[in-house]
């Protein structure tokens, strides 16, 4: 009985609706924002952290206590939201050399004072400005790998060990954990499959017609 309250206390809570596209579209204004105005005011980025912390345990507790939990999905990756960011960081780039370039005395310093900061040296700033941030991009790209080490050696351990029981039939010495799981779905293939039809029905048209 307390399981089946329990059940359908979670039952009745409000459905979240698209609460992966919800999040992430908040999360991307928040982002571009923040990126592509930093210039201008400075302390965006720390305004930005902490409105993100407390999304966070709001959102806990809409998961938690207000809202029906969604049902979990594994992907990928974030799909098309990945292509979104990029293209809001190279535009915050451009947004933000223009910024500097237009809108401050960053001219003066960038040329002595001999040259006059018309348009087109104030361009030539929002040129070296963009190519300068887009090298330094490059270069932390290269230097910080996309996924931990720890995660690396599982995904190698994996793609060994399913390539040694493809060939093998069997689990590597070693690894308990594979041996396991291959004997279950030993077990389960040996099982006989459950017919479609279900069990058939012993009452005769006769016993029905009589009553």
């Amino acid at each position: 009985d307390e399981e089946k309250n329990v059940l359908m206390r979670e039952w009745i809570k409000p459905n979240p609706g698209d609460f992966v596209l919800s999040e992430l579209s908040e999360k991307t204004i928040l982002f571009g924002t923040t990126m592509m105005f930093a210039a201008l005011f400075p302390l965006a980025p720390l305004i930005a952290l902490s409105i993100g912390l407390i999304d966070i345990r709001i959102d806990a507790s809409r998961l938690v206590w207000f809202n029906r939990r969604p049902i979990p999905e594994r992907v990928a990756g974030i799909g098309i939201w990945l292509n979104i960011l990029t293209f809001i960081q190279y535009a915050a780039v451009l947004t933000n050399a223009f910024i500097v370039s237009f809108t401050s005395r960053f001219c003066t310093f960038f040329f002595s004072d001999s040259i006059e900061c018309n348009v087109e040296n104030r361009l030539v700033i929002v040129l070296v400005f963009q190519n300068a941030t887009f090298l330094l991009k490059y270069l932390l790209q290269s230097m910080i790998p996309s996924s931990s080490a720890e995660l690396r050696t599982s995904q190698k351990r994996k793609r060994f060990v399913a390539k040694f029981v493809d060939e093998k039939g069997r689990a590597p010495e070693g690894f308990k954990k594979a041996s396991k799981l291959l004997q279950i779905a030993k077990t389960a293939a040996k099982k006989p499959k459950p017919s479609l039809l279900g069990k058939k029905s012993t009452t005769k048209v006769e016993d029905i017609s009589s009553h």
